[in-house]
């Protein structure tokens, strides 16, 4: 049967349908008699303005049901009824004829109500509906309480509407207040949710269109009918299966506090995070330095009002205590964001009651974390950062006077559970030393917040229950998994996209000084760059490197890269971590838009429910590893077994890039973004090179021995056996300077060593690199296997060519007799050391091969590099 409506309201009726700003819809389905009082209460209201009610039978198969919307519809009444009539579409098709009626036959409605046909409104309540429509202009709908009758019980929604905690939990009851402007902007109910929810899926829909101006409304009076058996109870029982279905229409859901941040201010207590600092406190969402202060007395008088009505009114989670000096210095290394993180983790995944951080000095460029441990109030470190969980933190300020907290000074009493990290930042960044001690604010803090004064004033306030129960921290995930919500990293502080790529480790490797590069450009581009680190320990990451990223992280779990599974096409995968570190990393992961993941194993194993989330995974790879054999191995077959898990692998070269093609990755998967230099180099730093070689006096290179230079990691890889009998045949006419440590495998540099060549330590900053090269008139690179070496090319960019093993995509910039000599693995030594002698001999040859290997360099951009991958994101984002 189509929807049809009865006939225009008969002459008795008091207005017409130009006056009616308000009208209320009535599904009705079985409901023949119960329909009656909610029609009686509708109609039965006092001093309300012209309104109409709009009573839809949705196929109903009872006769009575018919019957009473023929009556009503023709009957005397205080206000105009409209009755529709269709064949079943659900309630959701009931409520959406009902606005489709209201909205065709009164041209000046406002706001449609929705009353269910067994529920019930007071005599006030369109009167008041109609006062808020014309207090509040700005509010989008009005929600009200909840009163039950037959099961009898009350649910206030007493608070501010918060879109965020709404995506956890049905706050807005369908019988709620909605302005037209939302139905206009095309907003309906969801015809296909047929076994619930479906009301809590239209204000989702409305928050999908822009609307997110809410307002509590208990003046509304509503009166919900409560059984044991209802729909409702029906929805519970499906509760799963329809949360999967809303979260794959609005997938913001898994993350709702990072779309609806924006609407905070900077004193809404229902943020994630408190902080205090010895000058006063904030709020936030995600961690920062440089905030306005409030004053430290409204955080206390926000966290009582919490603890008394936490239906009512919010608090973050967690109390993080700090001197502004240590939050700058940390926000300057760019690891504010991950300590945080990592002590809300800590929190939660350990015994511990208070965690803190120790700073310390790591070296110049150098950040570092050690293994946390307990530690007692004789032992206990001076600390940078605390934080406590505040339902514990209130309820320690409930006693006479804070005496536990107390114990993490005195060591009087059995105190909280202490656990503390250290982190090491750079020498140049430090906070200074008269920074105060977080655990002794902590203490002190609870001391203020436990005023006598205060204490008093708590005796007038009186718990009330609430339909929200606790508003307390950032809503949980739509999944309802608390303890994934609280191991999300959320560093977000703009509206760009957030990229971060994962490294093993970050020192003196090609594979993240690669992606140190790519993150320079991103950022030019337009995004939001995270280092992640899936290691422990410390790592060099110079301030020109440092500044392309917004934060930088370790994953420090001592299970990372243990390949239990397999082999894969002869190489072995992660077994997977344990599965609460694999929820931890997904947390740290989940708030990106996009990973690109360099080399690391345990991402590949969760890309896949990354995938799931929303998140755009990328595999970046660098090199066909060799076993001792020959046998190829390595990532590039690890990144084949979890191939359906990327939207896109990205390689370091055209050679890498056929070989992933040839073994079954799709050309439209395959991006190469070919290696430029790893150093920051500029068009003026080739410039320089290249009056350097003009400026080149051949007569004093020729009167001195000739120069060769070898930086990289002393590992069988790159063939430190080979560089040392290379040196033994050469040491006499060669001038020779080995500069790198050992990373992944152990030191093989034992040969060079008893030759008398000192190894010199790792250089790390740009300037050094440039000035080892400027020193060198030979760059020696014998390889076992290789991708596309960066530091090829940084020679290069200095003048200096390259003697390397023709193994990998070398080359691709490497052109034998032309910018640098290439030999096979097999003889590379003789070939070599026969080629060092004779160069020896004769200088001037270096001269041509200096000058072309500048020219390579020039044409190595990064920019140009990367502009097939700005496409892909940009088209995928």
């Amino acid at each position: 049967m189509n929807t049809a409506t009865a006939s225009a309201p008969a002459p008795t009726s008091r207005f017409d349908a130009g006056q009616v700003r308000l009208a209320i819809v009535i599904p009705l389905f079985k409901h023949s008699e119960l329909v009656w009082e909610a029609l009686a209460t509708a109609l039965d209201q006092i001093n309300a303005d012209p309104y109409a009610v709009v009573l839809v039978n949705d196929g109903c198969p009872f006769a009575s049901s018919h019957e009473t919307g023929r009556l009503v519809a023709h009957a005397d009444r205080p206000a105009p009824v409209i009755y529709a009539r269709q064949s079943n579409r659900g309630l959701s098709g009931a409520r959406n004829t009902g606005v489709n009626v209201a909205l065709e036959r009164f041209p000046a409605l406002e706001a449609i109500y929705f009353l269910d046909a067994d529920n019930r409104l007071t005599p006030r309540s369109v009167r008041n509906m109609q006062d808020a429509l014309t207090a509040h202009p700005e509010a989008d709908w009005f929600y009200p309480d909840i009163q039950t009758f037959g099961l009898a019980d009350h649910f206030s929604m007493e608070g501010r509407y918060n879109p965020a905690m709404h995506a956890e939990l049905n706050i807005c009851e369908a019988g709620s207040l909605v302005r037209r402007r939302i139905f206009d902007a095309g907003v309906r109910y969801d015809e296909s949710m047929k076994k619930g929810y479906e009301d809590w899926e239209f204000w989702l829909a409305a928050l999908d269109a822009g609307f997110d101006t809410a307002r509590h409304l208990p003046s509304i009076e509503y009166r919900y009918r409560r059984r044991p058996e209802s729909m409702l109870a029906d929805s519970h029982r499906f509760d799963g299966e329809i949360r999967n279905y809303m979260l794959a229409k609005h997938p913001w859901l898994e993350t709702p506090e990072d779309r609806f941040a924006k609407n905070r201010s900077a004193d809404d207590p229902e943020a994630w995070l408190a902080v205090i600092t010895p000058e006063g406190g904030a709020y936030m969402n995600a961690p920062r330095a440089g905030f306005d202060l409030l004053p430290v007395s409204r955080i206390r008088d926000d966290l009582w009002r919490w603890r008394i009505k936490p239906g009512a009114y919010g608090f973050p989670q967690r109390v993080l205590f700090a001197d502004t000096s240590v939050l700058d210095a940390l926000e300057t290394a760019k690891i504010l964001d991950w300590c945080v993180w990592d002590m809300a983790h800590r929190l939660a995944a350990s015994d511990a009651h208070v965690v803190s951080v120790r700073l310390s000095a790591s070296g110049a460029d150098s950040l570092s974390i050690s293994d946390p441990y307990t530690t007692s109030a004789a032992a206990r470190p001076r600390t940078g950062l605390t934080m406590m969980g505040s339902a514990l933190f209130a309820d320690t300020l409930m006693e006479s006077y804070p005496q536990w907290l107390s114990a993490l000074l005195s060591g009087a009493g059995e105190g909280p559970v202490h656990q503390v990290r250290g982190v090491g930042l750079p020498d140049e960044i430090q906070p200074p030393a008269d920074a105060a001690d977080s655990t002794r604010s902590l203490v002190e803090t609870s001391v203020r917040f436990h005023s006598a004064d205060y204490h008093a004033a708590l005796d007038a306030w009186t718990p009330v229950a609430s339909g929200t129960q606790d508003r307390g921290g950032r809503p949980r995930t739509f999944l309802a998994d608390a303890r994934r919500g609280d191991l999300r990293f959320l560093p977000r502080r703009s509206d760009r996209k957030q990229v971060a790529f994962t490294v093993p480790f970050a020192d003196f490797g090609g594979v993240e000084r690669v992606a140190y590069q790519i993150a320079r450009m991103l950022d030019a581009e337009g995004y939001d760059c995270h280092l992640v680190i899936m290691s422990h320990g410390a790592v060099h990451t110079p301030e020109e490197f440092r500044s392309a990223f917004r934060s930088i992280s370790w994953f420090p779990s001592h299970q990372v890269a243990h390949y239990g599974r397999g082999p894969f096409q002869g190489t072995f995968l992660t077994g997977g971590l344990p599965p609460h570190e694999e929820e931890q990393l997904l947390g740290l992961l989940s708030g990106m838009d996009v990973v690109i993941n360099c080399h690391s194993p345990d991402v590949r194993h969760v890309a896949a429910r990354l995938k799931r989330r929303g998140v755009l995974c990328i595999d970046h790879q660098h090199i066909v590893e060799r076993t001792p054999g020959g046998q190829p191995v390595g990532h590039p077959f690890q990144g084949l077994a979890y191939e359906h898990a990327f939207a896109l692998f990205l390689t370091c070269s055209e050679q890498l890039k056929r070989w992933l093609r040839n073994h079954g990755i799709a050309e439209e998967k395959l991006i190469a973004a070919p290696n430029g230099p790893g150093l920051l180099t500029t068009e003026q730093d080739l410039k320089a090179a290249q009056a350097r070689l003009a400026a080149r006096d051949q007569e004093d290179a020729a009167g001195r021995k000739l120069r060769a230079i070898f930086l990289g990691r002393l590992e069988r890889q790159k063939g430190v056996d080979r560089l040392a009998a290379l040196i033994d045949r050469t040491v006499e006419t060669v001038d020779w300077r080995v500069i790198g440590k050992a990373v992944v495998e152990s030191d093989e540099s034992a040969a060079i060593k008893a030759l008398g060549i000192e190894i010199e330590p790792p250089l790390y900053r740009s300037k050094d690199i440039r000035k080892a090269f400027e020193w060198a008139d030979l760059m020696v690179l014998p390889s076992r296997f290789e991708g596309l070496p960066l530091v090829i090319i940084d020679a290069m960019g200095s003048g200096v060519p390259v003697i390397a093993t023709d193994v990998g995509a070398i080359g691709e910039v490497v052109e034998h007799e032309v910018n640098g000599y290439l030999f096979d693995e097999a003889g590379f030594v003789l070939e070599a050391a026969e080629l060092l002698l004779e160069l020896s001999a004769h200088r001037e040859r270096l001269q041509t091969l200096s000058k072309a290997s500048v020219l390579t360099a020039e044409a190595r951009s990064w920019k140009t590099s990367i502009q097939n991958l700005c496409m892909f994101l940009e088209k995928r984002l």
